[in-house]
């Protein structure tokens, strides 16, 4: 007769599945395995731990889609529902904290609720709290036991923290979008200063090529000499330029970042 296993209960198979995802390897630990059983002459044990690696990726991206999926589920069902902390508190344990990061109106519910669940628990300690009888003549005084924890006030209203992260996330937001704005003003202007630059420098050349050409029909050696001297600039110029042109490309860059 074969063994039944016994089935794990909903917070055993929580924390089997946590354990999964933990021990899970990364992306990159599965391509560096793959790679290495695709290698010529990988053993056997290199090809298994490949397989091995896989399916243990597998199996956690499959745990965190079903989790996310539940999570989006619950979120939509409870989208737009009023806060109800004695629902939002039976929730406390396994859903709110997923619904809280999906739905911000829910988030506000779930903080209420964990304020209120804590009191409740603080108050039903302190109601089940029982002093010691007092010792008698010639007992040994047992050490004094910690006194119970004053409880805890309710929290503040949860929604005055969305709201001040939303106003953080606008003014981040609204500061990135100045920034690029002033980095795509600052490459354009470079690259109209640059192109100025390049065009003085064509203006150059072409003059100086007029002196070359003045001096075409000269044969003598101080028309050789001036000529050779000429070309060089020339090509000191082109040199320049081409330095300049980089200089451009590199803003262009610059400004297409920014842009993006």
């Amino acid at each position: 007769m074969a063994d039944e296993t016994t089935p794990l209960t909903p917070e055993q198979q929580t924390a089997a599945d946590d354990q999964t995802i933990a021990n899970s390897p990364t992306q990159g630990e599965v391509d560096v395995a793959n790679a290495n059983a695709a290698a010529p002459g990988a053993t056997q044990d290199t090809k298994d731990l490949a397989t091995t690696k896989s399916t243990e990726k597998a199996k956690a991206d499959t745990i965190k889609a079903k989790r996310a999926s539940a999570a989006q589920a619950e979120a939509d069902e409870n989208a737009g529902k009023p806060c109800n902390v004695d629902d939002a508190t039976s929730k406390q344990a396994a859903s709110c904290e997923k619904l809280k990061e999906s739905n911000a109106d829910f988030k506000e519910c779930c903080d209420k609720a964990k304020a209120a669940s804590d009191k409740v628990k603080c108050q039903k300690a302190k109601m089940n709290h029982v002093e010691p009888p007092p010792p008698k003549e010639g007992d040994e005084i047992p050490p004094k036991p910690a006194s119970t924890p004053d409880c805890p006030a309710p929290e503040e209203d949860g929604s005055k923290k969305v709201l001040a992260d939303a106003e953080k996330k606008k003014q981040t937001s609204e500061d990135n979008l100045e920034k690029a704005e002033d980095d795509i003003s600052d490459a354009e202007d470079k690259i109209e200063d640059l192109q100025d630059d390049m065009d003085d420098i064509d203006d150059e050349i072409a003059d100086l090529q007029a002196k070359i050409d003045a001096l075409a029909g000269d044969n003598s050696e101080a028309a050789k000499t001036e000529i050779k001297s000429l070309k060089a600039q020339i090509t000191t110029k082109k040199a320049e330029k081409a330095e300049l042109k980089l200089q451009q490309d590199a803003a262009n860059t610059n400004k297409d970042t920014a842009t993006a």
